[in-house]
């Protein structure tokens, strides 16, 4: 019978190792832009909306760098960029417009977790 049970229980451990094992393997969680510092930092005069100016001032996307795209370097890249992310072309960008630039971010989790 105590040997019935260890089987038993060496197996079950097994299988809970096995499983936290893939469950971590598979997971790729990629860091989240932190929005209300982004707010805090650049809508001048928070009216949830971002002018090219207040654009203007922006170094990076933290935890993210600067959009790695050659269509935004240089001196003009932010008003490049702004004219990108400006949709409607009104000369502000939403939150949900400045959202977009989600797609011109390296993806963390490419190659996951073979890189």
């Amino acid at each position: 019978m105590p040997t019935i049970m260890s089987n038993l229980i060496i197996k079950l451990l097994a299988g809970c190792a096995t499983y936290c094992v893939l469950n971590m393997v598979s997971a790729c969680e990629p860091a989240s832009l932190d929005w209300e510092l982004f707010q805090e930092k650049y809508d001048l005069n928070h009216d949830g909306m971002y002018s090219l100016k207040e654009f203007q001032r922006i170094e990076d996307f933290y935890p993210y760098n600067w959009p790695s795209d050659k269509r935004f370097q240089g001196a003009n890249k932010q008003t490049e960029l702004f004219h990108y992310l400006d949709e409607n072309k009104n000369g502000y960008l939403t939150n949900e417009e400045l959202g977009n630039i989600h797609v011109l971010f390296n993806n963390p989790c490419e190659g996951w977790p073979w890189s």
